[in-house]
């Protein structure tokens, strides 16, 4: 992803739709009647299996009640304890992406219909399916393809909204815009601020707040320099008036383009952990209290429902520890540090798919279909080791582990070409 560049993409809210009758089944309404499971803390089996329509190319991502699995024309949510289908919004005939908000309330779809040159935006309720929200946008030339491209500002409208606002980032440059009007509310420019050049990087919601990431440094010759001279930043906004609530300075990463290349995540609601993938370093605060803190020695991985406990990873040593806020470790995986010889070969050995309280889950690539079992993953836990296995018959290709209230949502693709989901707790 090359956050660096600036996008030439314009997008516009033209005018806010009336609200319509959405397809909608299961509760759609009543939050009261839908369970809202706690996440696992280990995994020992697969407890239930969901097929997609064929054809259907899936996209799995965590709301409250479970998961809500993307299948290019809408959404169907699916309960994280049983698998059982809850709600559904579809547009058939449309082209649909989607994520769900950084606070985990709503789930924005894009539409692309008939219509040239305009996308519709939906904003749904993540808990009931229920339309909370609908406007006209125009993404430009780009089209779908841009909203799919992480680094294009459109796409910042997928995640990023609160209920009554969502927020781009369009060059180095973070605009809020009223959901209902379609008018600009604020802009800030974190670059104006240094002496040389500056590149904003990722951005997330949090606790009525903006927090974005910005890096000033020397220009693209010093972007992988060690010894380059750069500033790592993050910044909260008012999520309403976009003045400035809190901000940390410090230095994240060996070089500049580390720095850039933060990932923001938002756990428990409340704190946010900024991580460089080289270095392995991760930067968290507490928009609660704007407490911060850094974990040097490894990725933030999961934390508790408190925001008060950490799963930490670090790859170097293989080891999965969880410790509180001030790094007292509680437990670990390992005992003893690996030696230089072996730090080298855990470098090319695969990080886990997923990390829950007890311990972390790791998956094969492929299932091969066979008489009997066949093996999935194996779950290292803090009491010990389990295999994951599924009754055999099926040829499956197995992808990005979602961790989710409820299930750890393996997504996959079987022999005949139809994909589906596994949830194992």
């Amino acid at each position: 992803m090359n956050i660096l560049r600036r996008s030439a993409m314009s997008v516009v809210v033209v005018v806010l739709l009336s609200t319509f009758a959405c397809s909608l089944s299961g509760p759609g309404g009543d939050p009261g009647s839908l369970e809202i499971p706690e996440y696992p803390e280990a995994v020992s089996g697969v407890e239930w299996e969901w097929q997609a329509p064929e054809d259907a190319e899936i996209t799995v991502l965590p709301i409250p009640v479970g998961v809500a699995v993307l299948d290019g024309e809408g959404v169907t949510a699916l309960s994280g304890t049983t698998g059982e289908e809850l709600w559904e919004h579809h547009e058939p005939g449309g082209e649909v992406v989607g994520h769900v908000s950084d606070d985990g309330d709503r789930l924005s779809l894009h539409v692309e219909g008939s219509k040239e040159d305009t996308v519709r935006m939906l904003t749904l309720d993540a808990v009931t399916g229920g339309l909370l929200a609908e406007a006209l946008l125009e993404p430009g030339e780009e089209g779908m393809a841009g909203l799919r491209d992480p680094s294009a500002p459109a796409h910042g409208a997928l995640s990023s909204s609160t209920e009554d606002l969502w927020f781009v980032r369009e060059g180095d440059t973070v605009y809020a815009r009223d959901l209902e009007q379609g008018d600009e509310r604020w802009s800030v420019t974190p670059s104006e601020e240094c002496e040389d050049q500056g590149s904003l990087g990722d951005m997330a919601i949090v606790e009525g707040a903006v927090v974005v990431s910005s890096t000033c440094h020397g220009g693209e010759e010093e972007l992988y320099v060690e010894s380059a001279d750069f500033s790592s930043r993050l910044i909260a906004l008012d999520a309403e008036s976009g003045e400035e609530l809190w901000r940390d300075e410090g230095r994240y990463g060996l070089f500049p383009a580390a720095s850039i290349e933060r990932s923001l995540s938002v756990y428990s609601s409340h704190l946010i952990a900024a991580r460089t993938e080289v270095g392995q370093s991760t930067q968290w605060v507490d928009a609660s209290t704007w407490r911060s803190g850094t974990i040097e020695d490894g990725g933030l991985r999961w934390v508790d429902s408190a925001g008060e406990r950490f799963g930490v990873w670090d790859s170097a040593q293989r080891d999965y520890r969880i410790q509180d806020r001030g790094g007292s470790v509680e437990r670990s995986l390992r005992e003893g540090a690996a030696g230089s010889a072996e730090m080298i070969g855990n470098a090319l050995r695969p990080d886990p798919d997923a990390y829950v309280a007890d311990g972390v889950l790791f998956l094969v690539d492929q299932v091969d279909a066979g008489s009997g079992e066949d093996l999935l993953g194996v779950f290292e836990g803090f009491g010990g080791t389990v295999d994951i296995a599924l009754d055999g018959g099926t040829d499956r290709e197995l992808q990005e582990a979602i961790l989710a209230p409820g299930a750890v949502a393996v997504p996959y693709v079987d022999g005949d070409g139809r994909s589906g989901v596994l949830g194992l707790s």
